[in-house]
């Protein structure tokens, strides 16, 4: 299936497509497709660099980080995988492998408890999270980093609250943001608004854009 979306200005239209193409993947391709993108993740300075990685629960056909999970801990790194409020409220908890359903049918920590949770505020000041990896999901991205979401504003809340909250506004610098997607999510450009953040960087199966 290709996606033949020609109103880019459409953000609905960009998500029904891209959405519709990744689900007819088959669940072989969505696998050796995820494995390659993980193995380019961890070829970044940046995911070698990280003591911290902030991941995601993959979901219909989503990029799946789970080797990439594994990998990092067992090379001592800390992974925290997301738990969605409601008000686009995201907390990150430390993943262990104990796991439960969310609002959004998403599996998410079990744990929740406040010494499980990643605290962006004071990255700059624990010695062992000095340098964050932040894995980001989206339904379709384009040449210039901007991000396309499903509509509910979870990443851009967070990452403006150590973003000025604009599209080029710098973030933290010990948090690196990185687009994860299928090479056909990218295009080359998307509708863009005041409030977006544009991630660092993008990985695909065939590309890294920076």
């Amino acid at each position: 299936m290709e996606i033949e979306t020609k109103d880019l200005s459409d953000k609905n239209e960009i998500r029904k497509q891209v959405v519709a193409r990744r689900i007819a993947m088959s669940s072989d391709e969505a696998c050796q497709l995820s494995l390659q993108i993980c193995r380019n993740v961890m070829a970044l300075n940046a995911y070698k660099e990280a003591d911290t990685v902030l991941g995601y629960m993959s979901i219909r056909n989503e990029v799946d980080l789970m080797y990439l999970f594994e990998a990092a801990l067992g090379e001592g790194k800390k992974v925290y995988i997301p738990k969605s409020y409601s008000d686009r409220v995201m907390r990150f908890y430390q993943y262990d492998g104990n796991l439960k359903k969310g609002i959004y049918g998403i599996s998410e920590p079990a744990d929740t408890g406040e010494e499980k949770m990643f605290r962006i505020d004071t990255i700059s000041r624990k010695k062992d999270e000095k340098n964050v990896l932040m894995l980001e999901p989206g339904v379709a991205y384009d040449i210039a980093r901007n991000r396309l979401g499903y509509g509910g504003g979870y990443y851009d809340t967070f990452l403006s609250e150590h973003c000025g909250g604009a599209a080029d506004a710098p973030c933290t610098p010990q948090l690196t943001s990185v687009g994860i997607a299928y090479d056909f999510q990218v295009f080359d450009k998307l509708p863009v608004e005041s409030h977006d953040v544009k991630v660092d960087m993008i990985v695909t199966e065939k590309r890294v854009l920076c």
